[in-house]
C-alpha cells in the first residue's frame, strides 16, 4: 500500500510540474515579442590555433553550421557577428551560447577611438555559462570571438538586447530547475524501489535520472550555480553523464526485454551491445571525446539492431505476449528504441531549419518535453513491470497449486498401485507355490514315464517364469517408488561372486576371474550389483543359442591412478536376432526373436537404471553373433 501511494504521489508531482511548465511557457509565448533576425553569424576553423585577430579578418568565413558538430577539439573556432542593415541602432547587446561547453572565449571589438585597433576581453567557462555583454554594435562593423573547448558540439547562440537575454537566462534556469526536480523525484522513487525490492530496473531508473539531471545542468551552464563545481569541468562531466545515461537506458531495455522473453535466444545477443556500452562508459573517464564518438556509433546502429532483434524475438515467441502488461512493455521497448536520447548537443538539429533561435520559449518547451517524456514513459514502464511480475507470480502460484493437486493425486494413485501390486503378488504367489508343490508330488508318481516327466518339467519351467516375471515387476515397482535405497559400502569381491553363483548354478555359465583378488574391496551397493548381474545372466540364458555356453568374466581395470573391476556377460545368438543397440535398454523393448519367449522387456531397462544410480553404465556390443554386456565399478 505504501508503495502504491508513493507511485500516485510521484505521478501527481510530474503532473503539477508539467502543468506549471505549460502555463509558464504559454504566458511567455503570449508576452514574447518575435524578433526578426538582425545579425549574421559565420565561423572560421583555425587548425593551426595560432591565427591572431589581424590575420583572421582576411580568412574565409562560412555561415555557421547548426547541423554538424564543430571540431572544437582540434581547432580554434572564430565566430564573426555582424549587424545587418544600416538602420540598426546601437544598443546594449548580449550573446547567449548553447550548450555551455565553451572553456574560453575572447571577444574582439573595434576600438571606439581608433577602428584599426581592437579591444579584447577574455571570458572563462563560468562567465560563458551566463550571457556575455557585447555592448553597442554598429551596422556592418563585425566583432570576432575566439572560442575554445575540448568537446565537439553544435554551437548555437542568441544575440539580443541584454534585458531580453537576461530574461531568457532566468527562464532557462527555471526550466532546468524543473528538470532537476523531476529527475530528483525519479531518483528518490528509484531508491525507494531498491529498498522495497532490489532489481536492475530500479538501478537503471536511478542512474538514468541522475544522468539526465546532470547532463542538463552541464549543458545549460548551471553546474557552478547548483553544485559549486567549475563550469570548465563540464567537458569531463558531460561525456560521462551522457554515456552513463545511454548505457543505463540500454541496461534497462535489456533487463525488460530479458524479463519479457525469458530464455529468448535472439534477445541474448543484444547483451553484446550492453557490454560494449559499458566499456565505452569506462573509456569516457579517460578519453571523453573518443568515447562520445564510439557511443554515437553504438547508439546509431544499436537502435536498429535492438528494433530488429525485438521484432524477430516477438515473432518467434508469440505465446509470451499474452498478458496485457506484456504487450504494454513490448510497446514501450519499441518506443524506447525509436526515441532519441535527450541531450543538448543535438537538440537544435531537428528545428534549426524552421525555428528561429529567438523563439526560445518554444525551444525550451521542446527540451522539457523531450527530457520528461522518456522519464514519464520509463516510470510507467516500471509500474507495468511490477504488474507483470505480480501477474506472473500469480500464474506460477496457480500452476504450483495445480501441480500440487496433481502430485497429491499421483501419490494417491501410486499408493493404490503399491497396494494393488502387493496384493497381486501375494495372491499369485500362493497359487504358484501350491501348484509347484502339487507338481513335485506328481513328478514322483511318473518317475518312469519319460513323456509325462517332460510335460511336468515344461509346466514347472512355466511356473518358474511366471514367478520370475512377478518378482521382476515387484522389484521395478519398489525401485521406482524409492523403496530400494542405495547403500554404498566396501564389500569383498568374493562375496559378490558367491551371491551371483548361488543365484545361477547353471552348467552353461562358465566364470573367468582375471587379475582380481577375491579379497579386494569394492565400494558399491551389493544388492544393486547382484540385481544387475542377475538380469544380464538371466537374459543370456534365455536368449542364447540352445546348449551354448554363457561367459561371465570379471577383470581388473586400471586407468592412470584409478582402478576398478569390469563385469562382462557374453552369449551367442542366432544370426540377425541380436537386439537393436538403440532400443535395447528401453522399457518394454523386445527383439523379434525374444517375442517368441515369455518376458516383459523390463530386465535390461531396470539393470541400466540401477547402473546409472551407482554412477556407472552398462555397455552393449554385438560382434560376430556374440552379444556382450559389460559395466565397471571403481575400487
Amino acid at each position: 500500500m505504501i508503495f502504491l501511494k508513493l507511485k500516485q504521489l510521484f505521478l501527481l508531482a510530474i503532473g503539477v510540474v508539467l502543468l506549471c511548465a505549460s502555463m509558464v511557457q504559454g504566458a511567455w509565448a503570449a508576452g514574447g515579442e518575435h524578433q526578426t533576425r538582425q545579425f549574421s553569424y559565420s565561423i572560421y576553423l583555425d587548425e593551426s590555433r595560432d591565427i591572431d585577430i589581424e590575420s583572421v579578418q582576411n580568412a574565409s568565413f562560412q555561415p555557421i553550421d547548426y547541423v554538424n558538430k564543430l571540431s572544437f577539439s582540434s581547432h580554434v573556432v572564430w565566430l564573426k557577428i555582424e549587424a545587418m542593415g544600416s538602420e540598426t541602432a546601437p544598443k546594449n547587446w548580449s550573446v547567449k551560447f548553447l550548450p555551455a561547453f565553451l572553456l574560453q572565449a575572447t571577444v574582439y571589438k573595434p576600438n571606439a577611438v581608433n577602428s584599426s585597433l581592437w579591444d579584447s576581453h577574455d571570458h572563462g567557462a563560468n562567465a560563458l555559462a551566463s550571457p556575455i555583454v557585447l555592448g553597442a554594435m554598429l551596422p556592418n562593423t563585425p566583432i570576432y570571438l575566439r572560442l575554445n573547448s575540448q568537446l565537439d558540439f553544435r554551437l548555437n547562440l542568441i544575440v539580443d538586447e541584454s534585458e531580453k537575454i537576461d530574461l531568457i537566462q532566468r527562464r532557462i534556469d527555471m526550466f532546468v530547475i524543473m528538470i532537476s526536480t523531476i529527475s530528483m523525484l525519479t531518483a528518490i522513487f528509484a531508491v525507494i524501489r531498491l529498498f522495497y525490492s532490489f532489481n536492475w530496473l530500479s538501478v537503471g531508473l536511478l542512474l538514468i535520472s541522475v544522468a539526465i539531471g546532470t547532463s542538463w545542468i552541464n549543458n545549460l551552464g548551471l553546474l557552478q550555480f547548483m553544485t559549486g563545481i567549475d563550469q570548465a569541468q563540464s567537458n569531463q562531466i558531460f561525456p560521462v553523464s551522457m554515456i552513463g545515461g545511454m548505457f543505463s537506458f540500454m541496461l534497462v531495455w535489456m533487463c525488460l526485454a530479458s524479463q519479457l522473453f525469458k530464455e529468448g535466444r535472439w534477445i541474448k545477443y543484444v547483451w553484446i551491445l550492453v557490454v560494449l556500452a559499458a566499456a565505452v562508459f569506462l573509456l569516457a573517464f579517460v578519453e571523453p571525446l573518443l568515447a562520445l564518438e564510439l557511443m554515437e556509433v553504438i547508439h546509431t546502429y544499436g537502435q536498429w539492431i535492438c528494433f530488429g532483434t525485438l521484432i524477430a524475438q516477438a515473432w518467434v515467441a508469440k505465446d509470451q505476449l499474452r498478458l496485457r502488461s506484456e504487450k504494454v512493455i513490448f510497446a514501450a521497448l519499441l518506443l524506447f528504441v525509436l526515441m532519441p536520447f535527450p541531450r543538448a548537443s543535438n537538440l537544435f538539429k531537428p528545428f534549426v531549419s524552421t525555428l528561429a533561435l529567438e523563439d526560445i520559449p518554444f525551444f525550451v518547451g521542446i527540451i522539457f518535453i523531450r527530457t520528461m517524456l522518456p522519464l514519464a514513459i520509463l516510470f510507467l514502464t516500471a509500474w507495468t513491470y511490477d504488474l507483470l511480475v505480480s501477474q506472473r507470480v500469480k500464474l506460477i502460484q496457480t500452476k504450483l497449486e495445480s501441480a500440487k493437486d496433481a502430485l497429491e493425486k499421483e501419490s494417491a494413485r501410486l499408493k493404490q498401485q503399491k497396494q494393488f501390486i502387493a496384493m497381486l503378488t501375494h495372491e499369485l504367489k500362493n497359487p504358484l507355490m501350491a501348484s509347484a508343490m502339487a507338481l513335485s508330488s506328481i513328478r514322483h508318481r511318473f518317475l518312469g514315464d519319460e513323456p509325462a516327466l517332460q510335460r511336468i518339467n515344461a509346466i514347472s519351467d512355466s511356473l518358474d517364469e511366471i514367478d520370475g516375471i512377478i518378482e521382476r515387476c515387484s522389484e521395478i515397482d519398489k525401485y521406482e517408488q524409492g523403496y530400494i535405497p542405495i547403500n554404498m559400502e566396501k564389500t569383498p569381491l568374493g562375496v559378490v561372486l558367491t551371491l551371483i553363483k548361488s543365484s545361477h548354478a547353471s552348467e552353461r555359465i562358465y566364470s573367468i576371474v582375471r587379475g582380481c583378488d577375491e579379497n579386494q574391496l569394492i565400494n558399491t551397493d551389493v544388492y544393486y550389483v547382484k540385481s544387475i548381474l542377475n538380469n544380464l545372466l538371466t537374459n543370456a540364458i534365455k536368449y542364447a543359442v540352445p546348449e551354448s555356453l554363457i561367459e561371465f568374466k570379471v577383470e581388473a581395470l586400471r586407468q592412470g591412478d584409478q582402478s576398478g573391476v569390469v563385469f562382462t556377460v557374453s552369449n551367442e545368438v542366432a544370426p540377425e536376432s541380436a537386439p537393436n543397440p538403440d532400443l535395447v535398454f528401453q522399457r518394454y523393448y523386445r527383439s523379434e526373436m525374444a517375442k517368441q519367449q515369455s518376458g516383459a522387456g523390463l530386465g535390461l531397462w531396470l539393470a541400466q537404471s540401477m547402473a546409472h544410480a551407482l554412477g556407472t553404465e552398462i555397455h552393449y556390443v554385438n560382434q560376430a553373433n556374440t552379444v556382450t554386456f559389460h559395466f565397471a565399478i571403481r575400487v
